[in-house]
């Protein structure tokens, strides 16, 4: 190399080029074989006098370049140290500030704002008025809460849609804008510093550094010669500032698109690097613009969340401006030596040009057809609408992806207006288009157009001036992308993001190890972790220990095969308690289907889980009451023969005889079973408690016989009851009360044997008695205590022992409704219930039950004989025994009785002589024909008959029932003779 390839191409000096291509001209080869053979010694000449020329202007040139490399290695050194200076100034005015509103972040009055906030603000704004342009306190929406200098109508301004303040809000961390224009009307930058409360974001503080005093008091003092300057670019590549009029805020990927070593050199600065380069750049001198080389030297300027990189370049006219003289010599010298080899090959070199002329017309003339074929084929494959729009309006070029996004075909469209515009958006067409014409160009434009069929659709616009060869501008070219898609395909991700968040559901996002990587807000509302706290977590801090490793293997093998897992989860809430969810995890893949992360789905269904319990519990005792209404019904059946034959069999023997002594008893075990089962009618709620005076100490004794046979000999019973007075209440009520409550203390003592001990006495509640029970009055009260010996209760047990479904016992062995209805009853008697425990040492409950002053009824016999008659009376039921024995009972009470075991053999009867009979009995439960049904048929030939109907148990027929149906009278199985004839007297006497 003898000269710097720009001096060369700046002084026109030849470049060597080979002398011939024959295969280029092959009709010439002849004439230039023979010349080349007459010449021969010529051009070997030629060839040594060019050699000694380039040895003479290689020892010239080495000389001259030496001196050269060393002032470009001296002005580069010298441009390092401004931009070191500059950058070190620019970091350290940043710091100061950013020192400064760290300070002020951590104020209460800055973070609350009160007026001595305000103060500060201001104070510091009017002692710093000439470094930052303004102060600004930003709360955590982004929206200005105070600003200095003040201003009314920017406070409450929204900012959040600026850069810097969504990177804020969203980092929460220190950051510095780009130069913009603020709501305050100055082009400033911004930086801002997060305030933080308690672990609360609060917002921002932040300054407005002005721009231009930046620019002048650290760039624009450095001058290196005429055109020696610094500019400097942001992280993104946009000009901060640039001495070059136009080039501030612009980007420098657009403004030096056209050289290669500029982009170069600004990808490296980009990255953080500093370095020493050379670059060419334009330069405009009297109205004349001249491509020149700059040597130049760029570092980073590092500050806040961000950093700039700065340049400072000299041409390289201006470095080598000493060397002038020395170079314009050496040149002289070569140029001298040059002409003469210039002048003796001036004919081979005529030659030459002339071919290489010819050659090169037909290689650009090819250059140039492949250049178009290319240029057309990428308009017309680009996935891209392309178009060129002239300066009137008309189009003239249209090609295949605008007809498709548009749906104009070019005969339709070229050489006439576009017509994809709607009223709306002609305005900003026409203001885009006018930039165009104006050599402006802009990208990424998103838009709205209007298709061929009336559509509207989405589009983004990107547009460029078109000059022809003379630079002079000859209409716009646009470039069009139909975003629609795009956009819906967005707005339907917001949409699912948007119902994720809002979700009642748990929704968790882990990957394959089971690391947390997203919960939704009701993950933190159920589980009580917060989303800082579960991220980047294993899903582990869930688990609750109730499952068994079988149970999560199972889990993870149906994940690991690809499949979606449901089923139930016992989860763990960070504080500790337990919840129940229904659960879905599901695979989530990428676009090659594989699996890259799970998605969970939970709902919590605690209370449905206890819901569920209850009901089958309820329906549990549905079906025992249904199982006890069946029994009823049968077991009634039997006590009426029972009872009846009992009674007919006192009435034929003498009352000395010691037989009516054992049927006595056979009588009154008959009536304790009656009473059982009305009790467990009553208990399945298929009967009414019947409430009335009774001597409760009577009913406990009896209780007691009854339990003494189930208990076993490892427990004593200790009882002192007292002859007490009367309460009202069904004596099943009282019974119940007493079975319950000896039933847990029995059971509290099974393992290791105790005392039963059941006291019953008269007492009186005075004020403060019933202030320590609450929910009674003060007045007589009988007590009930029943005390065991067993382990006792803790006070979270004896919290909840009244609770319905509660029990300590094992499952299996009790419903966790016995202490539930004792505490039903007594409340509903008008009483209170009161426990004393001790672990280890045992219990005590405690009923109070009001007394009354009221007698208790009389259950026994009246003395005399029972109520009789002589009228004619038609008995129907299926039982054989049953009608036999009320035949019998009937026939001694004085009555003319016609039984009948079928229900419709006796509709027959009837049926034949309505008026020879006086009074129906009936059966309701009967096959072919219900006693209701037999009724029904009777009273519709004889509307005044008198019915009586008889049940053991029906869930459908009550007293409402039959009276609805015209029977006179409802009772219930199984009836006595004195009750038989008080009844029956009762109706016939009622005709």
């Amino acid at each position: 190399m003898f000269l710097h390839s720009k001096h060369l191409e700046n002084l026109c000096v030849f470049r060597f080029t080979p002398i011939i291509r024959c295969k280029h001209i092959p009709r010439n080869e002849p004439f230039l074989n023979t010349v080349l053979d007459s010449d021969m010694k010529i051009i070997g000449r030629f060839i040594v006098f060019v050699i000694l020329v380039g040895l003479t202007g290689y020892v010239l040139y080495s000389a001259y370049s030496e001196v050269e490399t060393k002032t470009i290695d001296q002005l580069n050194a010298q441009q390092m140290t401004h931009a070191r200076q500059a950058a070190r100034g620019i970091e350290d005015y940043f710091e100061s500030k950013l020192n400064m509103l760290a300070f002020l972040s951590k104020s209460e009055h800055i973070i609350n704002l009160d007026e001595e906030g305000r103060q500060i603000l201001a104070l510091l704004y009017y002692e710093h008025s000439e470094s930052m342009s303004a102060i600004t306190r930003v709360d955590a929406d982004g929206r200005i809460m105070y600003t200095m200098p003040y201003t009314e109508g920017v406070i409450g301004a929204d900012l959040s849609d600026q850069v810097h303040i969504r990177d804020l809000m969203l980092t929460r961390q220190v950051t510095l804008s780009d130069v913009f224009t603020a709501v305050q009307g100055v082009r400033a930058m911004a930086l801002h510093v997060p305030i933080r409360h308690k672990g609360e974001f609060r917002g921002s503080i932040g300054i407005f550094i002005p721009y231009e005093k930046l620019t002048k008091e650290y760039l624009a003092p450095i001058q290196i010669g005429a055109n020696g300057h610094a500019w400097i670019i942001s992280r993104n590549g946009t000009e901060l500032y640039s001495p070059v009029a136009g080039r501030t805020g612009s980007s420098v990927f657009e403004a030096s698109s056209r050289f290669p070593s500029v982009i170069s050199m600004v990808e490296k600065m980009l990255k953080g690097e500093e370095g020493v380069t050379t670059y060419s750049d334009e330069i405009v001198e009297n109205g004349r613009t001249e491509v020149i080389t700059r040597h130049a030297v760029f570092l980073p300027v590092h500050m806040a969340n961000t950093f700039w990189s700065i340049v400072v370049s000299t041409p390289e006219d201006e470095v080598l401006a000493l060397m002038k003289g020395f170079r314009n010599r050496w040149l002289l010298m070569v140029v001298i030596l040059m002409a003469a080899s210039l002048i003796y090959a001036y004919s081979m070199a005529k030659a030459w040009a002339i071919i290489r002329e010819e050659n090169r017309r037909e290689q650009t003339e090819k250059t140039l057809r492949g250049t178009n074929q290319l240029l057309n084929a990428l308009i017309e494959s680009s996935p891209l609408g392309i178009n060129i729009t002239a300066p009137d309006g008309t189009v003239k070029l249209w090609n295949p992806a605008s007809e498709r996004i548009f749906g104009w075909s070019r005969e339709e469209i070229v050489d006439k207006p576009l017509p994809t515009l709607t009223p709306e958006i002609e305005a900003e067409f026409n203001t885009y288009f006018t930039a165009l014409l104006q050599g402006q160009a802009y990208t990424a434009l998103e838009t709205r157009r209007k298709r061929k069929d009336g559509t509207v659709i989405d589009v983004n616009l990107s547009g460029a001036p078109v000059r022809d060869d003379t630079g002079r501008i000859i209409g716009g070219m646009g470039i069009i992308e139909d975003i629609t898609g795009r956009k819906k395909t967005e707005e339907e991700r917001v949409r699912l993001a948007s119902a994720v968040e809002q979700a009642a559901e748990v929704i968790f996002i882990t990957d394959h190890e089971g690391t947390i990587q997203y919960v939704n807000p009701a993950f933190e509302r159920i589980t009580g972790y917060e989303k800082g706290e579960a991220l980047h977590r294993n899903v582990r801090i869930l688990a609750s220990g109730k499952h068994s490793k079988d149970f999560y293997q199972q889990v993870d093998h149906t994940l690991a095969r690809g499949e979606t897992w449901a089923g139930r989860f016992i989860n763990r809430k960070k504080n500790g308690s337990l919840f129940e969810v229904e659960a879905t995890i599901s695979p989530v893949r990428d676009a090659s289907g594989k699996i890259t992360n799970h998605v969970a789905v939970q709902r919590d269904v605690t209370q449905e889980v206890g819901l569920e319990r209850q009901l089958r519990q309820a329906q549990k005792m549905e079906a025992i009451g249904t199982l006890a209404g069946g029994i009823a019904h049968d077991f009634n059946n039997i006590l009426g023969i029972i009872l009846g034959y009992t009674e007919m069999g006192m009435l034929k023997i003498d009352n000395r005889d010691i037989a009516e002594k054992s049927l006595a008893e056979v009588l009154k075990a008959g009536h304790r079973a009656k009473e059982l089962v009305r009790q467990i009618l009553a208990f399945s709620r298929h009967s009414e408690y019947e409430l009335r005076p009774v001597q409760a100490s009577l009913i406990v004794k009896e209780a007691l016989r009854l339990l003494r046979s189930s208990l076993p000999s490892t427990i004593e019973i200790s009882r002192n009851i007292s002859n007490t007075g009367v309460v009202i209440a069904d004596p099943s009520q009282i019974h119940q009360i007493v079975m319950n409550l000896c039933t847990n203390a029995h059971h509290a003592m099974r393992e290791k044997g105790g005392v039963l001990s059941v006291t019953m006495e008269d007492t009186e509640l005075d004020e403060s008695a019933v202030a320590q029970c609450g929910g009674v009055t003060p007045g007589p009260y009988l007590r009930l205590t029943v005390r065991d010996t067993g382990q006792g209760m803790d006070a979270s047990i004896m919290e909840r022992i009244f609770d319905p479904y509660f029990t300590t016992k094992d499952q299996g062995e009790g419903t966790g409704l016995g202490l539930a209805v004792v505490h039903g009853i007594v409340k509903n008697l008008g009483g209170v219930i009161a426990v004393e425990s001790e672990l280890g040492k045992g219990s005590a409950f405690h009923v109070f039950l009001p007394r009354t002053e009221r007698r208790q009824s009389v259950t026994e016999r009246p003395a005399g004989k029972s109520p009789s008659g002589r009228e004619r009376i038609l008995f129907v039921d299926d039982e054989v025994e049953l009608a036999r024995v009320a035949d019998k009972m009937l026939t001694h009470l004085g009555y003319t009785v016609s039984s009948h075991t079928s229900s419709t053999d006796a509709l027959e009867d009837f049926l034949e002589r309505p008026d020879q009979f006086d009074l129906i009995i009936t059966d309701h439960t009967m096959p072919n024909l219900t006693g209701i049904d037999l009724a029904r048929e009777c009273l519709r030939i004889r509307p005044d008959m008198p019915i009586i109907i008889c049940t053991g148990f029906s869930e459908r027929l009550n007293e409402d029932v039959a009276k609805a149906a015209g029977i006179r009278q409802f009772v219930m199985k199984p009836l006595v003779i004195d009750d038989l004839a008080r009844i029956v007297r009762k109706v016939l006497d009622r005709r």
